[in-house]
């Protein structure tokens, strides 16, 4: 009988050992998790602030991908929005270094942000002459692949 209670006390040492009679304590994923996101490394990531709400010395943003309908919500400590030149608005296009964060104990994910920086029109037009030379190395813009317009739109698609 000891030995039973004693397998039943035993906490497993993976997620995967976990079963409905052998459960992990919820302070326990908790931890592990909390252990793995503060090993992921921040990243630098491109986007377009959509939302902005400032609250005393946190901001709280999202920050919509370029390309793709994607969004991701972020909180910022004012003094980095404050130390930009020109003020961060709504429609602004940044790149972001951004830390995932795990609170322990409300178990709540936060990316936060570490640094951010508008993406100026120089930066804008270099990245449009790099696309427009990758296309002119496919053929996109050669003679050959151009229509001619008509005078006057047809109805028929």
């Amino acid at each position: 009988m000891s030995e039973d209670v004693a397998a039943a006390t035993t906490v497993p040492a993976t997620a995967a050992e976990t079963s409905p009679d052998n459960p992990w304590p919820l302070q326990l994923l908790s931890q592990k998790l909390k252990m793995h996101i503060d090993r992921a490394p921040s990243a630098w990531v491109e986007g377009q602030v959509i939302e902005m709400n400032r609250r005393g010395t946190n901001a709280y943003l999202t920050l919509r991908d370029i390309d793709a309908e994607i969004s991701l919500p972020a909180s910022a400590w004012t003094k980095v929005l404050d130390r930009q030149e020109i003020p961060l608005e709504r429609g602004s296009r940044v790149v972001a270094l951004i830390k995932a964060e795990f609170w322990l104990k409300t178990g709540r994910l936060n990316m936060s942000v570490k640094d951010i920086r508008p993406v100026g029109l120089g930066d804008l037009l270099a990245r449009i002459e790099r696309l427009r030379h990758a296309l002119a190395a496919e053929g996109l813009f050669s003679d050959a692949r151009k229509k001619r317009l008509p005078l006057l739109p047809t109805g028929s698609a």
